[in-house]
């Protein structure tokens, strides 16, 4: 993987204090969407991502336009390493799995706490926050950087049975809606939707490997309930409220 320095802040977002210090928004370890652009000078390229713009040093033969990257050090000299598409999907995948994992192990042992309580959830390292709708039901993911809408979660429990939905829209693959659930009694099972032809195939592979690993890890452990899941292309009508979302 190529890591690139940023050396040189050239502008800021609009209404960016320009007398503070430069830290970027996102925490390290931030898998984010940018553009490399060539200049003149061998090795020197314009970086912009969430409207800052920088100077930055690359190596050779490094791929210019639309890029992923991971945050290594949002202080000056910034730092980032250059991802694949592959691996960014990848990355993403287990830092979702990561969160999804602590949500059904809430519901495991906490389903019969009232409906309108989420559990604490670390969103270190995503490019969203993530805040409570008025219902209390519902939760708004927001980006860090503009705090536009990029996606929403919906949490039911009847029972000792537990569903949790919604939709993110990501800048490179687009809509990504799931939908997990089970119970005590009940196999748990998740279901990816996915708007794009493009990227179905890399994220049933991610996906796929993602659930092997996870089996993998838990046949030690007999209380771990088995995850099922698979990836589809569409939305599904029980989704139907997710589609009119806004990023």
């Amino acid at each position: 993987m190529i890591n690139l320095h940023a050396a040189q802040l050239l502008s800021l977002p609009q209404g960016a204090k320009s007398d503070v210090a430069p830290k970027l928004p996102w925490p390290n370890g931030s898998i984010i969407t940018a553009k490399l652009t060539p200049t003149d000078s061998e090795g020197s390229v314009i970086l912009s991502l969430g409207g800052y713009r920088m100077r930055a040093q690359v190596p050779p033969n490094t791929p210019m336009g639309n890029i992923w990257l991971q945050l290594l050090s949002r202080d000056f000299p910034i730092q980032f390493r250059l991802l694949s598409e592959a691996k960014a999907t990848t990355v993403l995948s287990e830092m979702l799995g990561k969160k999804m994992q602590a949500v059904e192990e809430h519901a495991k042992h906490g389903h019969k706490q009232s409906t309108d309580m989420w559990p604490k959830m670390d969103m270190d390292g995503l490019p969203v926050r993530a805040d409570v709708g008025l219902s209390e039901q519902y939760l708004m993911l927001r980006d860090r950087h503009d705090d536009g809408t990029r996606g929403m979660l919906n949490r039911q429990v009847s029972g000792d049975q537990f569903r949790l939905h919604g939709r993110v829209d990501l800048k490179h693959i687009g809509a990504v809606a799931f939908s997990l659930k089970g119970g005590e009694d009940a196999p748990w099972n998740i279901s990816l939707y996915v708007h794009s032809h493009e990227h179905i195939d890399d994220l049933r592979r991610n996906f796929s490997a993602w659930l092997e690993a996870r089996h993998h890890a838990n046949s030690k452990h007999t209380s771990q309930q088995k995850l099922d899941g698979n990836v589809l292309y569409g939305m599904p009508d029980d989704l139907e409220m997710l589609r009119e979302l806004k990023a």
